[in-house]
């Protein structure tokens, strides 16, 4: 038989791992769990901007629900989008994404259909520049240009903002500190 020290000794070390697969899991759920609901949010936001036309919005915010939680099917959302802003090369691409991930994929023959239209409307269409890359593909894609940045994100606004606030403190620091006029009588010097 076992001796009571035995069992203790047992005892002790089922409940430290016990408690450390507890940690452990409280730890890492909370935050899978947020990532998740924002994924679905940003999910969510994606079909409402697709919904209303706006491709751009809804393949940011596919993009945003990808980074956070990934799913092949997600690249099926960023192809619409992408095919819908006349980008056929970049839309092709996500749909054979999917096709990887996913090979047994429920529509594939539809999809492999889709992505060989796709390439089609490339060769006819004329490339864009290499200068613009797309964050989901690695691929061109159009970017704001540098002017669409609103003034309150450029980095002189603020420093301006700043000089001006500073400028006025000083004004008022020596405007508040002079003890007034000078006398309007100053004596008589006698030399």
């Amino acid at each position: 038989m076992c001796s009571m020290k035995s069992w203790a000794s047992l005892l002790a070390a089922g409940a430290v791992l016990l408690v450390t697969c507890a940690t452990a899991t409280a730890q890492q759920s909370p935050d899978s769990d947020k990532d998740k609901d924002k994924a679905r949010l940003y999910f969510k936001l994606g079909e409402k901007y697709y919904a209303e036309k706006k491709y751009e919005a809804a393949l940011e915010a596919f993009q945003r629900a990808q980074t956070l939680t990934p799913t092949a099917y997600m690249h099926y959302n960023m192809g619409r989008c992408l095919e819908q802003m006349g980008r056929p090369k970049q839309a092709a691409r996500q749909y054979e994404r999917l096709l990887e991930k996913k090979p047994d994929f429920a529509d594939r023959a539809a999809v492999e259909a889709k992505i060989r239209a796709l390439k089609d409307r490339e060769i006819r269409q004329p490339a864009m520049p290499a200068a613009a890359v797309d964050s989901a593909s690695g691929e061109g894609a159009s970017r704001a240009p540098p002017s669409a940045t609103p003034i309150y994100k450029k980095w002189w606004f603020w420093t301006l903002v700043g000089a001006v606030v500073v400028g006025g403190v000083t004004v008022g620091v020596v405007a508040g500190t002079r003890e007034g006029p000078p006398p309007a009588e100053l004596g008589v010097w006698n030399f």
